[in-house]
């Protein structure tokens, strides 16, 4: 067990964990000194402590990072990917472990009777200690000795993980965590033992944390943060979730020694840390999809708004947050223009002006889990409603949307005609768009869309239910729009201007 760090107690965040004042979420840092030069280290940590990689494509990150010489943390059954019932999938993966390790660039290390493993770089001229592991409880082996080594189940705690570092020691560490992620896990650990996480190295030392597990920029953006002595507290390094929402994501973007060059540059070359050096480090993957698109949480003081902003790392995206929508409003622009965007990416629950949209794009809620959104008015000039519902339903469920979302717009104008109050649906097995006397359904299996006929489609309960099964947390609300919104406002809009 480690002795110099207190566990937080963690639950699930509730109304009264925040203050507000003026609508911003107010919280409180301590500040403490920090020594000016201290040693610093690049760390990949991939765990399954508390959620197996029972397909093994995890393993690949671990792959790429080893061949990158980088330090990497793992435990022996997912360096060996014992979950994974394939045995052939399993030898191959081990072979190809094999042949990178014995190119003899790397130290290994076993926490003693445990199953964690630190693979250190040759190349790296300070020691151990000097970056901040514990050695006495290290165990150098050689690569046969660690082929040999007995491989188990769920044979790590997270007090295993946290053991190798040392307590006390200062670290500039910039860290990847990856492992399994969904709702209720990040980066192979649950919710309370990830915060024990966070709470540890915002102790001991961090410069910056990426969580590259899947759906990291969906429910998990909600909970980076710990608790001490009854208090909510912030991490003071930046954290970036790789992944744009409720979506997979695929570690092949990652190009690991341009990530952390970057990262670098922008953490030494600059006073204060700001979005363009975070997206100029993220541009340099090898493979861009819009779901691995990422957004960054910055150290935050008091009465800032608690929540991610989106990292503009592409062109083609388009981003309506809430202080962009307000400009709109004051400049009296009656449209905002998305013109060619492969994306538009929606923070506030309510869009009182039209959008229109040039050639094709997929609209993305970026709150947080479940959420519905009010559109006043959408112009596609190329395209009919049917095509646009069509690739929306297409995207939503090939990259396994794990939330539900729905979108109720008054009026749409289609290339061929003009509909009034239209409800896309969306979740992770279906879609479905309604209008007057008709109910559209996408069919993954035979990717097309049946259309029904369906008396006063929008009267129906299957409909009026739509709200309240997308219904939004309302911690997600708060941090996606600053505090501004509410899902009381959304309701009382949509009976106002909608359901009328």
């Amino acid at each position: 067990m480690i002795n110099n760090i207190t566990s937080p107690i963690y639950s699930p965040l509730k109304e009264n964990d925040f203050n507000l004042a003026n609508g911003v979420v107010e919280i409180n840092l301590v500040e403490e000194k920090i020594p000016t030069k201290i040693p610093t280290i690049d760390l990949y940590i991939v765990s399954n402590i508390d959620s197996p990689d029972e397909t093994s494509a995890i393993q690949l990150g671990i792959q790429r990072a080893l061949n990158s010489e980088i330090t990497v943390i793992t435990t022996i059954s997912q360096l060996f990917c014992i979950e994974d019932k394939d045995k052939k999938t399993i030898k191959d993966k081990v072979r190809s472990i094999t042949d990178i390790l014995e190119k003899d660039k790397y130290f290994i290390y076993i926490l003693k009777e445990k199953e964690i493993l630190l693979f250190y770089p040759k190349k790296l001229s300070e020691s151990l200690e000097e970056v901040g592991f514990q050695t006495k409880i290290l165990e150098r082996v050689t690569l046969r000795e660690l082929l040999l080594l007995p491989r188990q189940e769920n044979a790590s705690e997270i007090e295993d993980l946290l053991a190798i570092f040392h307590p006390t020691k200062h670290v500039g560490r910039r860290i990847i965590l990856d492992g399994h992620g969904d709702d209720e896990s990040i980066g192979g650990l649950d919710l309370s033992n990830y915060q024990l996480l966070l709470s540890f190295f915002d102790q001991t030392g961090a410069d910056l944390f990426a969580d590259a597990s899947c759906y990291s920029g969906n429910i998990p953006t909600l909970y980076q943060c710990y608790r001490e002595n009854k208090k909510i507290k912030y991490p003071r390094f930046p954290i970036i979730a790789l992944s744009s929402g409720p979506f997979l994501t695929t570690n092949d973007n990652i190009n690991f020694n341009n990530f952390f060059t970057h990262i670098d540059a922008a953490l030494k070359g600059v006073a204060s840390i700001r979005n363009p050096h975070f997206s100029l480090a993220l541009q340099t993957g090898e493979k861009k999809e819009f779901y691995n698109l990422a957004k960054i949480l910055f150290p935050s003081h008091r009465s800032s708004p608690v929540g991610f902003q989106p990292i503009n790392e592409d062109d083609a995206i388009l981003t309506i947050t809430y202080n962009r929508l307000k400009r709109y409003m004051v400049q009296k622009k009656s449209e905002i223009e998305v013109i060619k965007k492969t994306e538009v990416r929606i923070f506030p629950l309510i869009i009182e002006t039209s959008l229109l949209i040039n050639g094709i794009t997929f609209l993305h809620s970026d709150v947080p889990g479940n959420s519905h959104h009010y559109i006043d008015k959408i112009i596609l000039k190329d395209i009919k409603l049917y095509s646009f519902f069509e690739y929306n339903a297409q995207l939503q469920y090939s990259y396994q949307n794990s939330s539900r979302k729905a979108y109720f717009i008054s009026e749409i104008q289609g290339k061929d005609k003009t509909y009034n109050k239209v409800v896309l649906f969306f979740d992770k097995t279906t879609a479905k768009c309604y209008f007057k006397s008709s109910r559209w359904v996408y069919n993954p299996e035979k990717d097309r869309v049946a259309k029904h006929y369906l008396k006063n489609a929008l009267d129906t309960v299957e409909v009026r239910q739509i709200p309240s099964e997308t219904k939004p947390l309302a911690n997600a609300v708060r941090v996606s729009c600053g505090g501004q919104e509410s899902d009381n406002d959304f309701n009382r809009h949509l009976q106002e201007y909608f359901f009328n």
